[in-house]
């Protein structure tokens, strides 16, 4: 009796937002923690292209702890003529 087996590709990556050998999109390395994607994105951030959206972002959020200890110490160097 012959009998054919059907033996699935063990190399094929069949979920490729789990395969192990992917670099980290940059959005991960960000909330890993990494230095260059922390860089990067406060580059991006302080561009002219995105004033707009961190002006925006800042007016939305001011009531929140961490922009409000952000607008505190800004006031503080400003008054002490920092800025």
């Amino acid at each position: 009796m012959n009998m054919a087996y059907a033996v699935p590709d063990q190399n094929a990556v069949r979920f490729p937002q789990f395969d192990p050998d992917q670099a980290p999109t940059p959005e991960q390395a960000l909330d890993d923690g990494e230095a260059w994607a922390a860089d990067e994105f406060v580059a991006w951030m302080r561009a002219d292209e995105q004033e707009q959206e961190l002006y925006d972002y800042l007016l939305q959020e001011a009531d929140s702890i961490v922009v409000r200890s952000l607008i505190k110490a800004w006031s503080e160097k400003r008054q002490r003529g920092e800025v």
